[in-house]
């Protein structure tokens, strides 16, 4: 990962990277099941919420309502 010049041993840039690697790295894990880290979170967020609308599972997964319903 290219770090942007004087932010190599910055410890807020680099907990703000965090995320997005486990993400990426997350992503890798799943593609072998041929599933995307939505489509995984989506049963999850349906479990958790019981009967629950596309805008709730979007909600869940952290994206909009009109992907949830694509989803």
């Amino acid at each position: 990962m290219a770090q942007p010049h004087g932010f190599t041993n910055n410890l807020g840039y680099l907990l703000n990277c965090c995320p997005a690697q486990m993400a990426a790295r997350f992503e890798l894990a799943l593609a072998p099941h041929d599933i995307s880290l939505a489509q995984w979170g989506a049963p999850l967020a349906i479990t958790e919420k019981g009967e629950a609308l596309a805008s709730d599972v979007a909600n869940g997964v952290g994206m909009d309502s009109g992907a949830g319903h694509r989803l």
